[in-house]
């Protein structure tokens, strides 16, 4: 199956490579795959976890042949600054207040009060107010103090046993974060996005393992994601999961009198 191929991520189309003649039919074809696979397409957030949902079943025919050591309470890539799309956003908002409300709100109340010491760190450094008036913010406009001040922490969505409460719905980026060996097998590598792909109005951090694969199908997630992000927002920014929270687009919803 070409959607499960691996390729090498500096040649594909969303970090600014092109494709071999023959790799470009390749993946023509895999997407034409991914898409029929898909169905009917939905709009926005819908669609996002529509294509989240056909990830999973691609990952785990995946995972069939081919050793990844990833699993339950494994956190290593989790003690970062993590970040999305607002549309990848959108999904996790829905899913935050869809579940009942005794498991939902403490979740709430915790990104709440972490988006607000983040805007406190972000204008101790700055010197000013961070623009949460702004739709997004763009990653590489969070400085490197920021970045490497979360490296060690636990993401905001990290629970204190170590499982991902918004497992399901967790961002592209935490998707396609996966190695064959494990982490504390690894002490020795940089384990912070530190490479920045930077094209026009993009700006995508990729978690840097020595040994990471990037396979068709997880490159045709990230463009029908980022074709429906500039259909529904300005441009293709992302924002760390802290800060979401208090951004003009969300923070009606995280600051709202029933909250």
């Amino acid at each position: 199956m070409n959607l499960l191929k691996p390729m090498d991520f500096c040649l594909l189309p969303s970090w600014g490579g092109k494709l071999e003649k023959e790799e470009s039919e390749i993946y023509v074809n895999a997407k034409r795959e991914f898409i029929n696979l898909l169905g009917e397409r939905k709009r926005g957030w819908e669609l996002v976890r529509q294509v989240w949902r056909l990830m999973d079943n691609l990952e785990e025919e995946y995972a069939q042949n081919n050793k990844i050591v990833c699993a339950k309470f494994c956190s290593g890539c989790c003690h970062q600054l993590v970040f999305c799309t607002a549309v990848e956003m959108d999904l996790i908002r829905h899913h935050l207040f869809a579940l009942p409300r005794r498991f939902g709100r403490p979740i709430i109340k915790k990104l709440k009060q972490e988006a607000v010491k983040f805007h406190k760190r972000y204008k101790e450094e700055h010197g000013e107010e961070f623009e949460f008036n702004l739709l997004v913010r763009k990653w590489k406009e969070i400085n490197d103090f920021l970045k490497k001040e979360h490296l060690g922490k636990p993401c905001v969505y990290l629970s204190a046993k170590g499982l991902c409460l918004i497992y399901k719905v967790r961002p592209w980026i935490c998707r396609v974060a996966k190695t064959d060996t494990f982490c504390l097998e690894r002490k020795e590598e940089n384990m912070i996005p530190d490479k920045l792909i930077i094209d026009g109005s993009r700006t995508l951090s990729v978690f840097t393992l020595e040994i990471e694969t990037k396979l068709i199908f997880e490159e045709i997630a990230v463009e029908l994601i980022e074709e429906e992000q500039k259909k529904i927002y300005p441009a293709f920014e992302m924002v760390p999961l802290e800060a979401w929270p208090i951004t003009k687009t969300f923070g009606k919803y995280f600051f709202s009198q029933d909250n």
